[in-house]
């Protein structure tokens, strides 16, 4: 059902063919309506892709074009990791009419195809070879190729090219003779380059290397590293050039024994059609050779051979330079019309990785690349979109000690179809061991390379970044190491995208360094530690995508249980997080509910959590983070929780942390920052019926201590910044249920602005604290002291500068609102203002006597005459 809506399948088919259901199947229910197992008939694959009986096809749209809807016999298929390639040819292979001979990357794909044609196609004859095993089956005479592990054979060739010296001086990159990147640039453009007829400009080599000249015009960037690097390779011995580069080295004798008419091939190598996957992890000579033997073998058949490549410029784990073109002039070169006579396919969807683990390869294979020359970058596009119907999981996990490791291990082994992949050729002792006690899986990208596991680990996941980066970054000052930060790069995606559900990535310890590096965003740190500029590929994937961020081990425990659904998985976690947060541990809560929210999956679509579960998740955790991220303002954070609100139907809120975070970050001024807060809680109040209360309160808590801290500073804002905090603290104040709780906030803030005025004479002060008095007074009886005690200082004032400065003396007497001091004062500092004092104090006793008796209306025209004549 690979790829199908399957909502249908019941009514248009009387019952189902099911192997299994992966994640791009969409089921359209709940659950399948299997039946019983007595209901249930067994059937071989064969009936699946012949006529026998009416099935649902498996291949998607994409597949089905690049593997039954051409009738060109030569075909290059290309797609990024888990986009099909190999189900395309699996597809091919057992339609071709003849023998076939099918080529592939290791023994465990040789032997994985080998068991499908046999079941697929069995009446078919076909050879099934690795391309190590496809050299050595040329020519059995010959010796087998060396098996070495690779620390034994490059701790040779590193001591041969030490003992250069100084004939290898270009070759020390950043102050160390650099073997790696000599040894990748000899293997792909020098060994691997070097065929034995003219092609592409370069002449027929006749000793296995490329020609010097030749080499260093196809070269020129290196700046004089080619010609070391030339003269070293042509320096070594025979023995040396096989032990060190058995492939290549091998795959030209063989070509050339072949052109010269000295090789024989064997008796069964007659061939009707040549599939080659993983073509990608070929080098030039190599992709010759298999394009030579297959026009001899298929001149043994009388025809021109079908020819089938599938492979990935973005997945090479040995120093290939492969590309596509290359190799498409290659198959033009050797079959003339009959290469021209190419298709090619791309395949752009992602079935093998859910959309979590499918999205995060492809911002790995983004940003690491970005930094390289752009002819080094391969093309792969992946059609994100196309990609899980129900989620994959991500998760990151630290194990600090060995015994941390020894149970993650352990953990691994008792999963189902669990591996642990350590993302370079060579795997440490201590790690090999951990893995061999626990008997749990341990493959490294060229071994685990077209496999795919149900939980994949990838071990010393940010060392392993950290290594790559520092690779590109060394390729960007030196083009000499260009070929080997490719290599490294493409291990690292390997191990990435082997996972078909869970993928672990796991650190000794999750530095701020390391999260920065791995999250590979458009602000991830480079190998010189500088963030680059946020852009448009900055943004936080669905909201259930699967990315569960940093858990405990307990936790990955807990998630590799095939007994425990993510429903339950979610409401542990709900209750664990409102636990922490009750114990004052936010942090902790925060990393909680992000686990519960990668575990809801994409909205309406098979496997995902119900509507309100998801409400209820996303509106939590929006709210712990706006609150964490408010004060100080972090807006990336903001960004994130606003995106959690709106999906979580709180679009005002959304747009309110939003704004508030903007506000807040470009806030210098005391003034600034009072508004933003002003916004903020103006918005609570419009939002209280949708937003809990419980974080509103601590919300609006975390804004009043700020205003606090605003209002205590040692430097007094002005007094348009303190009427702004004055009345933003009143609307917190004035929020229904949650005045009491500024009792203490209430009195610093108060005896701040009180400080605050003293100093600046008190202009218009009274009016903002009368209100905040008005609000909290029930529950702050001391307001009413610190106003009066206020008042008398200021007319204390008014007398004090009577005799120094009556405009002065008369301001601070009208801050009392006290018009029987401002009279007196006025008779004595301006007598031309007195009479209207006079009159002003009279209306003031007037109001003071009958306002009890007023109606409403008219006691507040009352109030409205006082303040005019005051201000008068």
């Amino acid at each position: 059902m690979n790829g199908q809506d399957t909502g249908d399948l019941h009514a248009a088919c009387p019952g189902f063919l099911l192997r299994s259901v992966r994640h791009h199947d969409d089921t359209g229910r709940g659950t399948l309506p299997i039946g019983a197992a007595s209901e249930y008939a067994e059937i071989d694959v064969r009936d699946v892709f012949g006529t026998r009986v009416d099935v649902t096809d498996p291949l998607v749209e994409g597949q089905r074009r690049a593997a039954r809807c051409s009738a060109k016999v030569v075909r290059f298929i290309e797609g990024g990791p888990g986009a099909g390639k190999t189900t395309v040819l699996n597809d091919i292979a057992p339609h071709v009419q003849g023998r076939v001979l099918y080529l592939t990357w290791s023994r465990a794909l040789a032997d994985a195809a080998r068991q499908w044609l046999e079941v697929a196609a069995p009446e078919q004859e076909h050879v099934v070879l690795s391309f190590a095993a496809f050299l050595e089956r040329l020519d059995p005479a010959r010796p087998p190729l060396p098996d070495r592990p690779r620390r034994e054979w490059f701790a040779e060739f590193d001591e041969r090219a030490r003992a250069c010296g100084p004939r290898l001086s270009r070759w020390r990159l950043d102050g160390r003779l650099h073997t790696a990147a000599l040894h990748t640039e000899l293997q792909a453009q020098i060994f691997g380059r070097a065929l034995p007829v003219e092609f592409e400009g370069c002449r027929a080599s006749e000793c296995g290397l490329l020609g010097r000249q030749d080499y260093l015009e196809h070269r020129r960037r290196l700046n004089g590293g080619g010609e070391q690097a030339h003269s070293f390779a042509s320096n070594q011995s025979e023995e040396e050039r096989a032990r060190f580069f058995p492939g290549p080295v091998r795959a030209f004798e063989l070509a050339k024994a072949l052109r010269d008419g000295e090789l024989e091939l064997p008796e069964d190598f007659a061939f009707d059609a040549v599939v080659v996957d993983e073509v990608q992890d070929l080098t030039l000579i190599e992709q010759w050779l298999v394009l030579d033997v297959a026009a001899h073998a298929g001149a043994r058949r009388g025809v021109a051979p079908a020819l089938f490549f599938a492979g990935d410029e973005a997945q090479t784990v040995r120093g290939t330079a492969f590309e596509w073109g290359p190799l498409k002039n290659l198959v033009r070169a050797r079959f003339g019309a009959h290469g021209e006579a190419a298709e090619t396919f791309r395949l752009e969807s992602s079935l093998r990785s859910p959309g979590v683990l499918a999205s995060y390869t492809d911002r790995a294979r983004r940003v690491l690349y970005r930094d390289l020359d752009k002819s080094s970058r391969p093309f792969v596009h992946v059609d994100l979109d196309d990609t899980a119907a129900t989620p994959g999981r991500l998760a990151r996990v630290e194990v600090p000690s060995d015994e941390d490791a020894a149970r993650l291990c352990e953990l691994l082994a008792r999963a189902r179809d669990a591996v642990v992949v350590f993302p370079h050729p060579e795997v440490p002792e201590w790690l090999r061991d951990l893995a061999n006690q626990a008997g749990v899986q341990l493959l490294t990208p060229e071994e685990v390379k077209g496999l795919e596991y149900q939980t994949v680990a990838v071990a010393c996941f940010p060392r392993a970044v950290e290594a790559v980066q520092r690779s590109t970054a060394l390729a960007v000052t030196h083009p000499l190491a260009g070929e080997l930060a490719r290599v490294d790069i493409d291990r690292l995606l390997v191990a990435l995208s082997r996972s078909t559900e869970t993928l672990v990535l796991v650190a000794r310890e999750w530095t701020d360094d390391a999260r920065d590096r791995c999250a590979f965003t458009n602000r991830a740190v480079t190998a010189a530690g500088s963030h680059a500029d946020p852009g448009p590929d900055d943004d936080w994937g669905d909201v259930g995508d699967g990315d569960l961020g940093f858990i405990s081990l307990d936790d990955l425990e807990a998630l590799l249980d095939d007994d425990v659904d993510n429903r339950e998985r979610i409401d542990v976690l709900l209750q664990r997080a409102a636990e922490s947060d009750d114990r004052g541990d936010r942090a902790v809560a925060i990393e909680l509910l992000d686990q519960a929210r990668g575990l809801l999956g994409r909205r309406d679509r098979a496997g995902s959590a119900p509507a309100h579960v998801r409400a209820e998740v996303l509106r939590k955790l929006g709210s712990l983070c706006a609150l964490d991220a408010l004060i100080p303002p972090d807006r990336a954070v903001l960004r994130r929780a606003a995106t959690w609100l709106r999906r979580a139907s709180e679009p005002v809120l959304g747009e309110l942390v939003v704004r508030a975070g903007a506000a807040f970050d470009a806030a210098t001024k005391p003034v600034e920052r009072a508004d933003a807060f002003a916004a903020v809680a103006a918005g609570l109040s419009r939002s209280e019926e949708s937003w809990d209360p419980r974080v509103t309160r601590q919300i609006v808590e975390g804004l009043a201590e700020h205003l606090a801290v605003l209002a205590t500073d040692a430097a007094p804002p002005s007094a348009k910044a303190n009427r702004s905090l004055l009345g933003t603290m009143a609307q917190l104040a004035e929020h229904p249920g949650y005045g009491a709780r500024f009792a203490g906030l209430a009195q610093t803030f108060a005896r701040s602005i009180v400080r605050t005025y003293d100093a600046r004479d008190g202009r218009r002060a009274t009016r903002e604290l009368q209100r905040l008095a008005d609000v909290l007074r029930p529950h702050v009886p001391e307001l009413d002291a610190l106003l009066h005690e206020r008042e008398h200082r200021w007319a204390d004032a008014a007398y004090a500068w009577l005799e120094h400065d009556s405009a002065r003396a008369l301001r601070c007497a009208r801050g009392v609102h006290d018009l029987a001091l401002v009279a007196d004062i006025a008779e004595q500092a301006e007598p031309a203002y007195a009479p209207l004092a006079r009159q002003a104090a009279e209306l003031q006793q007037r109001i003071q006597r009958d306002l009890p008796e007023l109606h409403p209306d008219d006691a507040a025209a009352l109030r409205a005459t006082l303040e005019a004549a005051l201000a008068g």
